[in-house]
């Protein structure tokens, strides 16, 4: 199912969570106990993003300006940075993807 939201929370304890959007969310933070966390974006999404995993991979499909990045971290702009986009997770993957 695609979404179409502009500002949406999402937090599970362990539990999957994979995200669609059709359109462009202004504010999104996903909090993930212990899951792995594919959430796909339009081409044209712009947001100031924080990925952080605790024991997994980042993968970031949009060319990201990056202002901080860790082993498990990373910090920056996709675009000129409009919207806001967090995600944590525990133990698991953050793939952020584009249509």
């Amino acid at each position: 199912m695609a979404l179409d939201a502009d500002n949406v929370t999402v937090a599970t304890g362990s539990g999957g969570v994979n995200l669609d959007f059709k359109d462009s969310p202004t504010n999104l933070a996903i909090k993930a106990g212990s899951a792995s966390v594919p959430v796909t974006l339009p081409r044209s999404y712009s947001a100031t993003v924080d990925l952080d995993t605790m024991s997994g991979n980042l993968r970031v499909d949009f060319p990201l300006r990056i202002t901080s990045q860790g082993p498990d971290q990373v910090a920056g702009l996709i675009g000129a940075g409009i919207g806001r986009l967090q995600v944590e997770t525990g133990s698991g993957n953050i793939d952020i993807l584009q249509h």
